[in-house]
């Protein structure tokens, strides 16, 4: 079985090394993007499973560049959990709005993450 392909856009090195590093145990092929611009790139040449997405980066904040992939109709059923320093209830609560499927707030227990990234990928057929 081919592995599922996660997008981890994020402009922050250590934590990109840090979710590498737990996921690789886990058969996943991830792909990284340091902010929105990159994962445009990414996002026109390959389809991932899941994309991971924080909302404070440099080029574009994350529910902006959230509301963007939801509105491309070969984007909108990819699933997105965004992972975000940021756990005020008005970002959570506009960033599930624009359809995020999940939101989990840094500093991020990994145990958690991966729980919810193998439920989210197990219901993805």
């Amino acid at each position: 079985m081919a592995s599922k392909k996660i997008l981890l856009v994020d402009d922050d090195e250590t934590f990109r090394i840090i979710i590498r590093e737990s996921l690789s145990k886990s058969n996943y092929s991830l792909d990284e993007a340091g902010g929105a611009n990159e994962a445009r790139n990414k996002l026109a040449v390959e389809l991932p499973d899941l994309i991971l997405l924080d909302i404070m980066m440099p080029d574009l904040d994350g529910v902006a560049f959230l509301r963007e992939i939801r509105s491309n109709p070969k984007h909108k059923n990819i699933p997105i959990m965004v992972v975000s320093a940021l756990g005020n209830p008005q970002v959570v609560g506009d960033a599930l709005k624009f359809g995020a499927t999940e939101y989990v707030v840094k500093p991020v227990d990994m145990m958690l993450l991966k729980g919810k990234v193998d439920k989210i990928l197990s219901k993805k057929k």
